[in-house]
């Protein structure tokens, strides 16, 4: 079992390399297929590698934005209670921070499926 483990992450490794060296689909898929793969595994190697890929990019882009949210509702709460006299009305930026943390427990549900 360990070995067909690793022959499959050798081919997804492989399948992932020439895909950043921007090789065409046909010709990855060929390559899959010289390494004693079916067409129709070749191809689902490739489309699985493809969504790695997407999955790897949502995830920094709803971390980082997530982050950048919820810290501009921190700075911004901040700044609210700072500027203002006691008694007065305070800017609370509690919706935008629920929204930067909501994007990173997003993030981290991307990650983990």
């Amino acid at each position: 079992m360990s070995r067909a483990n690793d022959d499959i992450k050798y081919l997804h490794a492989e399948a992932a390399n020439l895909l950043k060296e921007n090789k065409e689909d046909d010709f990855i898929i060929a390559y899959l297929q010289q390494k004693g793969v079916e067409k129709y595994y070749a191809e689902t190697i490739l489309e699985n590698v493809r969504n790695d890929r997407d999955d790897r990019k949502q995830f920094y882009q709803h971390l980082f934005g997530g982050l950048f949210v919820t810290l501009a509702g921190i700075v911004m709460t901040i700044i609210g209670f700072e500027t203002t006299d006691g008694g007065h009305i305070y800017l609370i930026c509690g919706g935008v921070i629920v929204y930067g943390v909501y994007n990173i427990s997003r993030a981290f549900i991307i990650f983990w499926k």
